[in-house]
């Protein structure tokens, strides 16, 4: 896979490594072991031959899922999930590249998102035991103390996995679906409470999705930060987003959620928005989640250990709770 070309104006990716490293940043690479388009991401991909096998012997489809919606993303082309005897081979390819040019951190793309059965005559293989490949390939990623960080994990990644992102939270006023909830579709959320980061907080450090995605409240998503003990993630890129538009129809690329990621526009943003999460929880980082409720509607409490507790109100008027006044669209700490 060439990747040297397409990172940062042709600069070769040992010396942003280097640079990286002496600044006291981490770079990692993304990387897509799981699936592949129809037009082939390396020389040679054949679905028939390459991909995985449905239970009637046909190459199966996929979608790839947007996890900040948590319902399947738009795209005309066409994803397969790569049978396990191609996904080594691509781990010991970027294992290679990424040794090569001292990348410390690497970014799992789709890796926990997909299990699936392959009934290829030559290569059969059930879910458990995908899982287990899996397991071994994210490993794989583990020598030289490694950072891994992977969109959503899931459980089985729990105990390598450095960092998660993209974690949806639960919205206030509808429950998520995938789908559109009309046509059977199943709840993955059946009650609105931070589940998953009320599992993780103080084992694993989680972030949400990019603040700058143009469809989700600046303000709203701090105080889900604060509500879910959420890290703060941000999209950006050094060019001028002017410059996504040479490439918005070449390779059948949807750039389209990149449109708002030009580094300039957001840097005192981010600032801004990282410190107002950190005065709030940065203490607590470290602190389980030991309880989470509903006051009134819009009104969240949750508990950092037995040290902290935080009322949240995502109503556009203020709110009184046990003597306490909570602002519009803001929180109060009671120690």
């Amino acid at each position: 896979v060439a990747i040297e070309p397409a990172i940062s104006k042709g600069k070769k990716l040992l010396q942003l490594s280097e640079e990286a490293q002496k600044n006291g940043n981490l770079l990692s690479l993304n990387i897509n072991i799981t699936t592949t388009m129809d037009n082939g991401l390396f020389d040679g991909f054949s679905p028939k031959s390459h991909s995985l096998h449905n239970i009637a012997g046909k190459t199966a489809e996929i979608k790839n899922m947007d996890y900040a919606r948590l319902s399947p993303l738009t795209t005309d082309v066409a994803q397969y999930a790569l049978k396990n005897s191609l996904q080594v081979k691509k781990v010991e390819k970027y294992l290679q590249f990424t040794n090569k040019n001292k990348v410390s951190g690497v970014t799992l793309e789709r890796i926990s998102g997909y299990l699936f059965s392959d009934f290829n005559s030559d290569s059969y293989c059930r879910r458990e035991d995908a899982l287990e490949n899996q397991k071994a390939l994210i490993r794989s990623f583990t020598e030289d103390s490694r950072y891994i960080k992977i969109a959503f994990a899931a459980a089985y990644c729990f105990d390598v996995v450095s960092m998660i992102s993209e974690v949806p939270v639960p919205e206030n006023s509808t429950v998520n679906y995938f789908g559109d909830g009309d046509n059977g579709s199943a709840s993955y959320f059946n009650k609105k409470i931070p589940f998953y980061q009320m599992v993780l907080h103080g084992y694993i450090p989680y972030s949400t999705v990019s603040l700058n995605d143009l469809s989700i409240s600046r303000n709203y998503m701090r105080l889900k930060a604060i509500e879910t003990g959420s890290c703060l993630q941000y999209t950006v890129m050094a060019e001028n987003n002017e410059t996504l538009s040479n490439y918005s129809n070449k390779d059948d690329m949807d750039l389209s959620y990149y449109y708002s990621t030009e580094y300039e526009t957001y840097r005192e943003q981010m600032v801004e928005d990282y410190f107002y999460v950190d005065q709030a929880i940065g203490s607590y980082i470290n602190l389980p989640i030991t309880d989470h409720s509903c006051l009134a509607p819009n009104v969240y409490r949750v508990n950092y250990g037995d040290t902290a507790t935080f009322i949240i109100n995502y109503n556009d008027h203020s709110v009184e709770i046990d003597g306490v006044t909570v602002a519009a669209e803001s929180y109060a700490l009671l120690n």
